[in-house]
């Protein structure tokens, strides 16, 4: 079952969340509540809220959705691993050693322009750092939230990506020319990024780590739980506070 909430002031969803807790309290009393927050303040505002309650917040977790999603995965395959070979940071510094090679691809020119500006090597290695760090975002916002432009990108096909934004941005594009050249250096950028990954890790690793791939394969594992797997999984979860989730996420 799936119940919303609804309240402009956070006060009084924080008052349902401690109803419901009363009314309908955990079955198993070791076994830890779950509640999605997105930021650690707001966790510890609603872990005091409840300690007021309640006179002691025990047994309460209140992990961000993500690391929540990477903690069911690894319930149901225990062979993942704990970290994520995508994970943002390390992302970043495959970048700063792939860019620098592709500034002799005619498409992957505005790379270069940013960077060939800078004299010093200290504030070239600073800038390469900084760029590095931007597109090390940008493709974790795409493995959240379009993750099937990824696998797009990987199967070349950079077309579906370039239609897909022209249909939801058509008020707003200026010049299809300019999306179409962003479009195809990003995904240059991110198929040597699985390339450079690829030689570090077996497939099996790189295809757990790939959140598209993954989620895939973890509705399939949902659809055949055996009785012991359904005693790990969470009784309920609370998602609290979070305005906007993507589709990956929610599903």
């Amino acid at each position: 079952m799936f119940t919303v909430y609804y309240s402009n002031k956070l006060s009084s969803l924080s008052e349902m969340l401690i109803e419901v807790q009363k009314v309908a309290p955990n079955d198993n009393p070791f076994e830890p509540e779950t509640i999605l927050v997105q930021s650690q303040g707001m966790a510890q505002w609603l872990q005091m809220r409840m300690a007021d309650a309640f006179g002691v917040a025990g047994q309460f977790v209140f992990p961000f959705p993500t690391s929540f999603l990477w903690q069911q995965y690894r319930l149901l395959f225990p062979h993942f691993p704990k970290e994520n070979i995508f994970e943002r940071q390390t992302m970043i510094w495959r970048l700063m050693r792939i860019i620098p090679n592709l500034f002799s691809e005619l498409e992957c020119q505005v790379l270069k322009h940013y960077l060939s500006e800078e004299k010093s090597a200290e504030t070239y290695q600073l800038k390469l750092f900084q760029l590095s760090s931007k597109i090390a975002d940008l493709f974790d916002q795409y493995l959240v939230y379009r993750p099937h432009w990824l696998v797009s990108w990987e199967k070349n096909n950079q077309k579906l990506v370039i239609d897909e934004i022209k249909h939801h941005f058509s008020n707003k594009i200026r010049n299809e020319e300019d999306i179409a050249e962003n479009v195809l250096w990003q995904s240059i950028l991110w198929n040597l990024l699985i390339e450079d990954t690829k030689k570090d890790y077996d497939e099996l690793l790189f295809t757990t780590s790939h959140r598209a791939y993954l989620q895939n394969l973890y509705f399939e594992k949902l659809d055949n739980l055996t009785e012991e797997e359904k005693q790990k999984l969470p009784k309920r979860i609370f998602v609290f506070g979070i305005s906007s989730l993507p589709p990956s996420q929610l599903s």
